[in-house]
This record gives structure tokens, sequence and C-alpha cells, in this order.
């Protein structure tokens, strides 16, 4: 029983990081469009504005990882890089839900095989 108990934690544990997942994923579609860099809307004079772009904001400096620049997109390119990630998201904890549950699943039935093993043998019916 013990034996079980450590891969089942392990297991129930990838379930609920593939629920955060989903949760993340389901949220990101709703939520405003974000500029990951430096968000300089039509009419700042360059100027970064802080907040969500809105409809018609033409220049979202990115940034990407070690501060390299990675161009500017509109807000239509953002939000529907924002879709394709939330998208990403929700597909993953998928992922990770459908594996963490069909490992608790074949723990379970491992165990009652041999549950229904040893009551067999103790019953004294060996045939099966």
């Amino acid at each position: 029983m013990r034996q079980r108990l450590v891969p089942l934690a392990l297991l129930l544990l990838a379930v609920v990081v593939g629920l955060l997942f989903v949760a993340a994923g389901l949220r990101g579609r709703s939520a405003d469009v974000v500029c990951p860099g430096e968000n300089s809307p039509a009419g700042s004079q360059g100027e970064e504005v802080p907040g969500p772009m809105h409809p018609g904001d033409t220049s979202c400096a990115v940034i990407l990882p070690g501060g390299k620049y990675g161009g500017t997109r509109t807000y239509e390119e953002q939000k529907s890089i924002q879709v394709q990630e939330a998208r990403h998201d929700v597909w993953i904890g998928a992922a990770v839900i459908a594996g963490g549950g069909a490992g608790i699943v074949w723990i379970g039935l491992r165990g009652g095989m041999r549950s229904a093993r040893r009551w067999r043998t103790r019953r004294g019916d060996n045939a099966s």
C-alpha cells in the first residue's frame, strides 16, 4: 500500500498542475491584450504608456528573453498571439491531466488485480 502512495501523490500533483494550466489558458483568452515589452500607442510620441493595449495601437516593442529586441506588433497581432498561447496552455494542461489520470487509473487497476489474486489464492481457487 505504501509503495503506491508516492506515485499516486505525484500523479495527483500532475493533475493539479494540468488544471492550473487549463485555468490559466481559459483565463488568458478573456484577459486584456498586454504588450510584453514597451507599449507606445499612436499619439504618445514614442513614450511608453502603462496598461493594456487598445484597438488601433500600432507599436508594441517586443523584448525577447535576454533583452533582445524582437520587433513591433500591432494590437491585432498581439491579441492573436495571446489567443494562440492560451490555446497552447489549455492543450498542455489537458495532456498533463490525461497522463496523470491514466496513471491513477493504472495504479488503481493494478491494486485491484493484486487484491483479486490474493482473494483467489486465499480461497484456494488458482484457476484464472
